[in-house]
Formats: structure tokens, sequence, C-alpha cells
């Protein structure tokens, strides 16, 4: 449906935008498809702290793979003389993407807030995107809303080994009365 909705609505202005964004939201709807049917099959044990979840693996492939295209692409455009020098930074980018992926799959909390904030602007700029491009990017800001909702789930924080949501809240509102405290007594 999705398919026929884009080859409808887009328009003939940006050759090859139409069929790569098509083969995009096929991928997309397809690994949906794939880890709902293995969710009714093997239903998740959340009791099991030290399990990694499927989706953090999922995560840790997507952030590899953006890695290595990053990496390539950095390579080569060092052979450009003039871009040689974006090179190097997407090649950095790509670098970060494994050391991401390297920090996930060992279950660092700092990689949990990275994936997070990448989530977050992955969001934004679809959402940009899709205004600029008038609706031809809206499909893909779906699977980012997704994976933030994932990231929140409370057996992805016990396998980083954070608290759930509610006792962090009460943590930080503990701490704000704290510091409150703190200034009011140095005031006097």
């Amino acid at each position: 449906m999705l398919h026929s909705a884009l080859s409808i609505l887009t328009p003939p202005t940006v050759p090859g935008t139409t069929k790569s964004i098509q083969d995009l939201l096929i991928i997309y709807i397809a690994l949906g498809v794939i880890a709902f049917g293995y969710w009714f099959i093997k239903k998740p044990d959340y009791t099991a702290r030290s399990q990694k979840p499927l989706g953090i693996a999922l995560v840790v492939v997507q952030n590899v793979i953006l890695g290595l295209g990053f990496v390539i692409e950095g390579l080569l455009l060092l052979f450009l003389p003039v871009p040689g020098i974006i090179g190097v930074v997407f090649a950095g980018i790509g670098i970060g993407f494994f050391k991401l992926s390297k920090g996930l799959w060992d279950a660092h909390a700092w990689a949990l807030e990275v994936m997070l904030v990448l989530t977050v602007i992955g969001i934004l700029v679809g959402i940009v995107v899709g205004i600029i491009t008038s609706q031809l990017g809206f499909g893909i800001p779906i699977l980012s809303f997704f994976q933030l909702w994932y990231l929140r789930r409370p057996n992805v924080g016990d396998f980083f080994n954070i608290d759930s949501l509610t006792k962090s809240s009460q943590q930080m509102q503990e701490l704000a009365r704290r510091v409150a405290r703190f200034q009011g007594n140095e005031t006097k």
C-alpha cells in the first residue's frame, strides 16, 4: 500500500529518489514483518537481565552497516582533490558508528544515550525532509519513532543496567530538592 501511494504522490522532479525511497520503505516493512513474526513464534523472556535483546542486536547491525557506508564513502572521497577533507570527516563518522555499535553490544549506558539522541535527530531530520520534499520522506521517521519507543523499553534499560524511568525521575526530583536545600543554606 505504501509502495503504490508513493508512486502516485511523488513528484518526478528528482530522478532516482522515488525508487530508492520506495525500496527503503519495502525493506523497513519486510524487517518489521520478520520481527513481528519472530515475536509471535518465540516470545521474548524479559526476566533474564543478562540476555541481549534481539532489538539491540538489530540496532548494532544497523550501526555497523551505517559505519561501513560512511567509511567507504569517506575513502572514495579521499581520491578527489577538493572534497578529500570531507572524506576524512565521513570516515571519522563511520568509525564513530563502529564505536557506538561496540558500546551497544557491550551494554554501555553511554551508547544507549547516544543512540537515543541519534534517534531523536533522525526523527527531526525525517520530518524536515518530508516537509521540504512534500511528503516524499514521511515514511522514514516511522522506523525512528519505533526505535525510540523500543530503546525506552524496561527490558532494554535492564540490559544496560539502567533503572526504570519512574525510579530515575524520582531520583532527579530528590536531587533537585537537595540542590534547592543546599542553595538555601548557602545564601543564609
